[in-house]
């Protein structure tokens, strides 16, 4: 009889291999962008001065800039194409060589590997749920380890001939391990990993080779521009290729193989491991068999990778861009465009790793079956019930596993901001926004915690909606922070208010965003909806509305005590925001997401209502009440979301059942899980196939025996 198919946990190494294509296109982008800076870059600069003195003859006075603007477009349109031909040359050459070396390495590596002959294995394909089964072979006497690779129009898996003489379930465990690895679907992936590892080098070695040895200025700038590639592409290869067998260990467990797989690696010599080691040792891979809940999170160093290469997509993007379409009609939106592509990345990674379920939440094992989940009985906030397999994987009730994935993320937006890949002269000036620097990591960061707490509060079946939400998210978070770094000097010159407040003030009262943040707050309200969490920040909002009438302030004329208003609405929101991101972490952040807009809106509706009579003009005075107070909390909420990764996640509490009663009425909507769970507990007690699947989660368990 054959087992039926076991299916593979769910993975974030997909997002990791779009982060080696990026990191790809990029490295290849900045090689072209600096060999046309070293080949052609004074015919360019040449022309770009001419067509700025043409314009100027014409045009002299300050007045006459935007006149001055379309015409040297114009004229300098031709140079800045091939500008940005030459970084599209450099990003696709970057690409083919690595697609080459993906297709050449494992066919030399077959090649020197000698003559291999057929093994008589076959079955496991099924069973682990891949359609076309790989060929089994036996290497020569000297191979020490198995491995899988894909050359010459099929899938192998090479043995070594000594895995004949192991156990009959230690054999069993080797062939699901590499079959797990097929089923992965990422064979020829991880060779583009390892094609990227070469092909880096090669082309980032065209423009020092253009350049020689006589300008200590390029040297330096290109030597942290490709240090920063560099270790960019070690971090990601390291955590793909360890990840990867991670996860093959995992879904070969998931198909029987645990105990054989513990017992194999137990016994066998670690050898010496060290921090740079691209495969995990056998200690840790026993560790993460006896614990799925390590392949959890995201590590820092990608988490750090992955925000240096998105806010420079999202920089370098969208010069490129801005080369290839000026003078077009399309001049417009190239950073528009890079936002969103920026934005995508990062929901992509950090979202996909989010949003993964722990495969420990759907086994049998010890334990299993003996009362009910933590998320039956008590809930992650306001209302909110969902199965232990989301709340311990997003680290409710115990340390934050996003900590360090946070702090990772952010100091990587810095990194990617301090050492740009956008190399706009044939000098090379190197000017640093140290403002940006400073808003748009914060900015960066918050948006990760409220696409944390996204995932907080909805059943993966929703990763779609979030991946679009999320995206949005990132993609405002960037322009945002950049928006700030430009108002700063503005904000602060412009009045007698501290620098903050003036900031503030400006980011969210007299800013472009006025109709986007809105827009996108509401839409995760939308999402994260809770009856409890709207009511929440109803009465919040109720009182603050009756301090806002109540309080005695100095009277000011009608614009200060509009500003008042609106600094009523936002701090009520805000307030929300900060006490339940304390109390709660994560989840707190998925109720505020709810709360804190109800809270600022009642607020502004309660004064709109009290001075109904006293508007010229109601609509557009509800326009300006409603969506000021909503931008300054979407601001703030990205000041301070950080911290849902940083703090513990804790849950809310739950339905309380009275004996033989059975819940509350306000719980009666916990009662078809609770149902879900007794069935599935007594479905475990009688032995029956697939009993070991507990919750939501849909992934069954090992099959008996």
């Amino acid at each position: 009889m054959t087992a039926a198919a076991v299916r593979r946990p769910p993975s974030a190494t997909r997002g990791r291999y779009l982060l080696i294509m990026v990191l790809l296109l990029l490295g290849g982008a900045l090689a072209g962008q600096l060999t046309h800076h070293l080949t052609v870059g004074l015919n360019w600069r040449d022309v770009t001065e001419a067509c700025f003195r043409d314009a100027y003859s014409r045009w002299p006075a300050a007045e006459d800039a935007l006149r001055r603007a379309p015409v040297i477009n114009a004229c300098r349109a031709g140079v800045e194409h091939r500008f940005a031909l030459f970084a599209a040359g450099g990003a696709l050459l970057m690409l083919a060589g690595a697609a080459f070396f993906a297709w050449l390495l494992p066919r030399v590596l077959l090649l020197r590997l000698g003559p291999r002959r057929p093994a008589p294995f076959e079955g496991w394909a099924a069973q682990l749920g891949v359609r076309r089964a790989p060929e089994v072979e036996f290497g020569p006497w000297g191979l020490r380890e198995p491995f899988t690779v894909r050359a010459w129009g099929a899938t192998r898996v090479v043995l070594p001939p000594g895995v004949r003489r192991l156990p009959a379930a230690h054999l069993d465990a080797v062939l699901r391990h590499e079959t797990a690895h097929v089923a992965a679907g990422d064979v020829t992936l991880v060779w583009l990993t390892r094609g990227l590892l070469w092909a880096l080098p090669l082309v980032m070695l065209v423009p020092p080779v253009l350049a020689g040895f006589d300008d200590g200025g390029f040297w330096l700038r290109y030597g942290l521009r490709a240090a920063l590639l560099g270790a960019a592409a070690y971090l990601l290869a390291r955590a793909v290729m360890r990840d990867r067998e991670l996860e093959a260990d995992r879904h070969a467990a998931l198909a029987g193989s645990s105990d054989a797989l513990i017992e194999l690696l137990g016994a066998a010599r670690g050898g010496r491991r060290h921090l740079l080691s691209m495969h995990p040792s056998p200690a840790e891979r026993v560790a993460a068999l006896r614990e799925p809940g390590r392949l959890l999170g995201m590590p820092a160093s990608v988490a750090a990778v992955a925000g240096a290469l998105a806010v420079n997509i999202w920089s370098a993007g969208a010069g490129i861009g801005l080369s290839a379409f000026l003078g077009t009609p399309l001049e417009p939106y190239p950073q528009l465009v890079a936002g969103l592509f920026a934005g995508a990345l990062l929901a992509a990674t950090w979202g996909l790793a989010v949003w993964r379920r722990p495969p420990r939440a759907v086994t049998s094992g010890p334990g299993v079956g003996r009362r009910p989940p933590r998320a039956v009985t008590s809930g992650p906030v306001l209302g909110r019930r969902l199965p232990r397999a989301v709340t311990s994987g997003l680290g409710i009730g115990r340390r934050p596993p996003w900590a360090g994935a946070t702090l990772g993320l952010l100091l990587g937006v810095a990194a990617g901001l301090l050492v740009n890949l956008d190399p706009r002269t044939l000098a090379g000036d190197w000017r640093i926004d140290w403002w940006a620097v400073l808003y748009v990591p914060v900015a960066v960061a918050g948006a990760a915690g409220c696409v944390l707490a996204l995932a907080t509060i909805r059943a993966p079946r929703w990763w779609p909606a979030g991946f679009v939400l999320g995206a949005a998210v990132f993609a405002g978070a960037l322009w945002i922070g950049a928006g700030l770094a430009v108002q700063q000097p503005v904000a602060v010159a412009a009045t007698d208010r501290p620098a903050l407040v003036a900031v503030l003030w400006t980011a969210g009262f007299g800013s472009a965003w006025l109709t986007a943040a809105p827009i996108a707050l509401l839409a995760l309200a939308v999402f994260t909806f809770s009856r409890t969490a709207l009511l929440g920040g109803l009465v919040v909002g109720l009182v603050a509305v009756v301090g806002r009438w109540l309080v005695p302030l100095p009277a000011l004329d009608a614009y200060g005590e509009a500003q008042r208003d609106w600094w009523a609405a936002a701090l009520a929101g805000f307030a929300v925001v900060v006490v339940m991101l304390v109390w709660r972490g994560a989840s707190g952040l998925a109720a505020a997401l709810v709360a804190a807009p109800a809270a600022a809106l009642t607020v502004s509706a309660g004064v709109l209502l009290r001075y109904m009579t006293d508007w010229d003009e109601p609509l557009a005075a509800a326009r300006v009440y409603l969506t000021r107070p909503l931008t300054m909390v979407a601001v703030l909420i990205l000041a301070v979301g950080a911290a849902a990764g940083l703090l513990p996640s804790r849950p809310g509490r739950g339905p309380r059942s009275r004996p033989g009663r059975g819940p509350r009425r306000k719980d009666w909507f916990a009662w078809p899980r609770l149902r879900r769970y007794r069935l599935a507990r007594a479905a475990d007690e009688t032995g029956r196939p697939g009993s070991g699947v507990i919750g939501e989660a849909g992934v069954p368990g090992p099959p008996p025996g």
